[in-house]
């Protein structure tokens, strides 16, 4: 009775140690099954943002490519442009041309710089809130250049009305062609244009002179000239002021009138 007794815990202990190492293996494998589907999991995570990355790439390449494209289109000159910058060159000589008139009294012939700007301030703002281009301001100071050597000067209005033309560009492109700080700024710089026509009377004053008496006379010349060897100097900074108060006399007038007109 004692050995089946002592037969039976045996028995009873080999099943608990199987069911033990049973466990063991259980748990073992389970483990194994666990960190290999972390593995496939992480790898398909990595996958995953691997595609959603590159797709967004893809995506952001594409979305700037057609920015790209659409700011080039919009920076470039239509027809359109070249009729505004036209109508309003025209204009602006007109007004440019009637204050020349001044210039029959010799005193008033040397503040002409001054004196231009300040009136042609306004169709030029009114003009600059049609600008969105670069180029527009360069193609007005380069007609009005030719505009200027065609009524008789010398072909140095061409020459300031490129290179100021460009200048003042530059200073609204800054801007965004919306800045007033700066339309003031870029208008006092392409009012310096006007430095063409008295340009001669430093590089070339004897065919300067010699024009002036022809079309003047001599009393006439003798006298602007005279007041041209004590104001020279102050030409560029004329100009400049000129050009400044003439865009901000431009802009009230805008605010005033053309913006509640509809126009500006």
């Amino acid at each position: 009775m004692t050995n089946q007794i002592i037969k039976v815990r045996i028995k009873l202990l080999n099943i608990n140690e199987m069911y033990y190492q049973y466990e063991k293996i259980k748990v073992y494998f389970f483990n194994i099954t666990m960190r290999m589907t972390t593995d496939i999991n992480k790898k398909r995570g990595d996958i995953g943002g691997w595609i959603v990355k590159n797709t967004t790439f893809f995506l952001l390449q594409q979305y700037n490519k057609q920015q790209k494209g659409l700011n080039m289109k919009q920076q470039k000159m239509h027809t359109k442009d070249l009729i505004t910058t036209g109508v309003f060159t025209a204009i602006y000589f007109v007004l440019f041309f009637a204050m020349g008139m001044l210039g029959y009294i010799p005193i008033l012939f040397v503040l002409i710089p001054l004196l231009l700007p300040m009136v042609s301030g306004i169709p030029f703002m009114l003009f600059l809130t049609k600008v969105d281009k670069f180029g527009m301001v360069t193609i007005m100071g380069t007609i009005l250049g030719g505009l200027m050597m065609l009524t008789g000067h010398s072909y140095t209005p061409i020459v300031t009305g490129v290179v100021f033309g460009v200048l003042a560009d530059l200073i609204f492109k800054l801007g965004n062609y919306k800045s007033k700080k700066l339309s003031v700024v870029g208008y006092g710089v392409f009012s310096m244009w006007l430095l063409g026509m008295l340009l001669p009377f430093w590089i070339m004053k004897d065919a300067f002179e010699k024009t002036m008496t022809d079309s003047m006379g001599a009393d006439y010349t003798q006298a602007v000239l005279g007041l041209f060897e004590k104001a020279a100097w102050t030409f560029p900074l004329m100009a400049f002021c000129g050009g400044v108060i003439g865009a901000i006399f431009g802009f009230k007038m805008l605010k005033k009138h053309f913006k509640k007109a509809g126009i500006a």
